[in-house]
């Protein structure tokens, strides 16, 4: 499990900084997907995972840290994408075209999003 609490022997602040961005790139794509039952992933646990960053960041950004506030937009940014993914679709990603991809492009109908969970 990429999320397990077991798997990741981090301390909380650092697992916030290894999962931040692995949030980000799913919301951009697998994520979306996941939740329109495209792929089988678990997007319920992943669905946690982004509150919990989400719930820290604004806590650390409320504390005063430094870095809270940049964590916090970044927390944000990731719910705002989500739904934004399953409205528009995806499209390659700029610097992967030039190494044959990885991301394929991807719409979803809407009739398919109305339906979402």
């Amino acid at each position: 499990a990429i999320f397990g609490a077991g798997e990741m022997d981090l301390p909380q602040h650092r697992r916030e900084e290894v999962v931040l961005p692995l949030l980000a790139d799913l919301s951009k794509d697998r994520w979306p997907r996941a939740c329109l039952g495209e792929i089988s992933l678990d997007w319920r646990l992943i669905t946690e995972q982004a509150q919990w960053v989400l719930h820290k960041a604004l806590a650390n950004a409320a504390d005063g840290d430094d870095t809270g506030g940049r964590s916090a937009d970044s927390a944000l940014a990731i719910w705002h994408n989500l739904p934004l993914t399953c409205l528009k679709g995806t499209r390659e990603w700029e610097d992967e075209a030039e190494y044959g991809g990885g991301h394929s492009e991807w719409f979803p109908t809407l009739e398919k999003v109305t339906q979402c969970p």
